[in-house]
Order: structure tokens, then sequence, then C-alpha cells
């Protein structure tokens, strides 16, 4: 499962593309990472995030903490491997333009990585 998205924030400087995977908490603190939602989001992030500069943490499991779940349900409810992509920032023109200009580009780009992961899966 791949969702796709566009961020949004009220810091006109928030910009670049990341992908988030998984992340099972335990009770004694540690956590697990899908290890297939980390590879596809990896081999996602690897080919999206140079044309969507931006984001320190490319790949990312989005952690609540409170609820010792991952925050996204679409990662926590679903059985299949699962990343959510976040493309860029509709609130930064830069971005804006680039998801515009570029959107082939980027649709290629996660194309690319998902069949990157299912050939590194089938071998």
């Amino acid at each position: 499962v791949v969702s796709l998205h566009c961020d949004s924030s009220v810091n006109p400087h928030a910009r670049g593309a990341h992908v988030c995977h998984h992340r099972t908490y335990h009770a004694d603190g540690s956590y697990t990472d899908s290890p297939g939602g980390k590879a596809l989001a990896s081999e996602i992030a690897s080919r999206l995030c140079p044309i969507m500069p931006g984001r320190a943490n490319k790949v990312q499991a989005r952690p609540d903490h409170d609820l010792n779940l991952s925050s996204l349900a679409i990662l926590r409810q679903t059985n299949p491997t699962a990343v959510l992509v976040e493309v860029g920032f509709l609130s930064n023109d830069e971005d804006l333009e680039r998801l515009r200009a570029l959107r082939h580009e980027l649709m290629s780009s996660i194309a690319q990585g998902l069949v990157a992961f299912l050939q590194i899966r089938k071998s």
C-alpha cells in the first residue's frame, strides 16, 4: 500500500518529501519497525527526496508515544506492507511549483522505488 499526500504547514519554510512506515511500540519502551515498510520507505525516499529536498529525516515512523502506536492509521491498521508518502508542502511556494512542474518525475520516482522493493523481495 502506497498512500500519497501533500503536507501543509504554518511555517512557510517547511519543505521537502519524506516517507513514513509502521512502528510497533512494546511495553518495555522498545520498538520494532516493520521490515517491509521500512525497506519500501527507503527505496521510495532514495528516489523521491532528491527531487523534493528539504527534510532532514527522509524515512520516518510517525510515533505517538502517548498511545504507544504509530499515529498514522493507514500504517497501523493495514495488513500488507504500507507506507505513507508526503510528496512536499503545498504551503511552500518552491515545493508547490516543483509539485506542479515535476509531477511526472515525482510519480515515476515513487513507482521506481516500488518496483525496486518488489524486485528485492522477489529475489
